[in-house]
């Protein structure tokens, strides 16, 4: 029956939602007692950016957000692909949240000496200059509350930044947009 389907459908969603977060708990546990380890290879910048922008766009479209890439450059960096998937997946996602309908995303690279500097910009309502110095910080989630978070998205993207010997930034208008950067360092 249609009713039992839709039932097992939102069982197994539930059942995601909370392997994701007894994954991010095991994270965060594994960054506070310094064990937490990646998995370096080679990756094209262009194909980090291409897998970050497919996967937004279905969710993007829906809230009609554009998402588009900007500057791409001909290089690699040393990468746990698997890992950089979850800071584009918190980054992003962070700007989908924020970003209203009419919106714009950008995620775009460059090259910084040894290291490649990745960017997500979005026009959404920006972050209060007050929140910038916590935002980092493991279970916080905003002076007024993030809906539909932990506070542990940009906590976890830090310390898998930080993983790769990167580091990860933050600039914001209030009301004008987001800017999140990290590094990673580039393959030889």
């Amino acid at each position: 029956r249609a009713d039992d389907v839709a039932v097992v459908e939102r069982m197994a969603r539930a059942c995601e939602g909370m392997e994701s977060l007894v994954a991010e708990l095991l994270d965060v546990a594994r960054m506070d007692a310094g064990s937490f380890a990646v998995i370096l290879a080679p990756a094209a910048v262009a194909d980090v950016l291409a897998g970050a922008l497919d996967a937004a766009t279905m969710t993007a479209r829906a809230a009609g957000i554009t998402v588009r890439l900007g500057a791409v450059p001909d290089v690699r960096v040393m990468a746990d692909r698997a890992r950089l998937r979850e800071v584009f997946a918190n980054l992003v996602g962070n700007a989908l949240r924020f970003t209203p309908g009419g919106g714009d995303i950008e995620l775009s690279a460059c090259c910084d000496g040894s290291d490649v500097l990745f960017t997500v910009t979005d026009s959404g309502s920006g972050i209060p200059p007050g929140d910038l110095p916590r935002l980092f910080d493991r279970y916080w989630s905003g002076a007024e509350g993030s809906p539909g978070g932990l506070g542990l998205g940009l906590y976890i993207a830090r310390g898998i930044v930080e993983a790769h010997r990167g580091r990860i930034a933050v600039a914001s208008d209030a009301g004008r947009g987001t800017t999140f950067t990290f590094t990673l360092p580039r393959a030889v």
